[in-house]
């Protein structure tokens, strides 16, 4: 499956199966916007990713 450039929002991205699903699309061609409370468990980040530090939950923070 290529994603030839599709653009992902995958929120929990910063590890785990977030961060999993997000290398997994960026190797399939995508672009992925990618939604954490934090994201310091990234040394860099691919050009493909555009990391969103946003915490859910707070509801009253959200733009």
């Amino acid at each position: 499956m290529i994603l030839n450039n599709r653009k992902i929002l995958v929120t929990g991205a910063s590890r785990g199966i977030g961060r999993a699903i997000t290398e997994t699309f960026i190797q399939k061609s995508a672009k992925v916007v990618g939604v954490a409370r934090d994201f310091t468990a990234w040394d860099e980040f691919p050009k493909e990713f555009s990391p969103v530090s946003l915490d859910l939950i707070q509801l009253d923070a959200l733009p």
